[in-house]
């Protein structure tokens, strides 16, 4: 059994879906428009014949590109939600299967190779490299699509003195009325938010997860005292706990795992 090759192809979906793609791409995607999901489908194949480096197997690539491709343009048939970007996700991952499955474990002895110390290094930095690219976008994206049903209207009266957040409108887009707002800073303080806590988990420095905590929420006391925002502080509360819990369940995984 070939973990290892199981472990790429994760690695090479999680870079490809959620860091090798730009917004326009996205936004034409969702018009289905054919050149940007074919162009999506061509970065998938490419990053995963790379990562896998199985570079005889001109099959694999060719596999990848069609069936992204094929996913992607049902997917961008119907509405974008959660529901939706969730089954995406499974499917897309049982293919990743499939094709492990066919091409690197035919026999289906799962769990029975006891790997090289030299493999199995390369396998503990697979598992931090997946880990770390899930807890940025693609966390990002499913803390957005469970915490959007519950945004509040922004008044015109909160402005410079808040912490930029992830706050997105009902619809999932970001909220652009705030008042000198740093544009994306929020996103980058859950990326690193996140990032930090997976490795505090993985190091054993469980203090550091509640230091880090302590200190974002002294950063928010600010608006815990304005009673007439309580709607916007609970709601970012919510968002700054759904991230916590989220890297830390990784950050454990991890550790189990290595």
């Amino acid at each position: 059994m070939n973990v290892i090759a199981l472990l790429e192809l994760i690695l090479a979906h999680i870079l490809s879906d959620f860091f090798f793609q730009w917004e326009t791409m996205v936004k034409e995607k969702r018009k289905c428009n054919l050149k940007y999901v074919f162009g999506h489908a061509l970065i998938h194949a490419a990053t995963a014949y790379i990562i896998v480096h199985d570079f005889q197997n001109w099959v694999l690539p060719l596999v990848v590109f069609v069936s992204h491709a094929l996913i992607d343009y049902v997917k961008y048939r119907f509405e974008d939600n959660w529901k939706i970007f969730t089954i995406d996700q499974i499917v897309h991952l049982l293919v990743i299967i499939g094709v492990w499955v066919y091409w690197y474990c035919p026999d289906f002895e799962l769990c029975r190779e006891v790997m090289g110390v030299d493999k199995l290094m390369t396998k503990k930095l697979l598992i931090i490299a997946i880990a770390f690219g899930v807890v940025l976008k693609p966390t990002s994206i499913c803390i957005t699509y469970f915490i959007s049903k519950w945004a509040p209207e922004v008044s015109e009266n909160w402005g410079s003195e808040n912490e930029p957040s992830e706050i997105v409108s009902s619809e999932g887009k970001p909220m652009s009325n705030r008042k000198n707002g740093l544009k994306y800073a929020g996103e980058w303080i859950g990326y690193f938010e996140r990032s930090l806590i997976v490795f505090f988990v993985i190091t054993g420095y469980f203090d550091a997860v509640g230091f880090l905590l302590a200190a974002k929420s002294v950063f928010r006391y600010g608006d815990l005292k304005k009673k007439d925002e309580i709607s916007i502080t609970e709601y970012v509360l919510l968002g700054t706990l759904a991230s916590f819990s989220s890297a830390i369940f990784v950050g454990f995984v991890v550790k189990s795992l290595i």
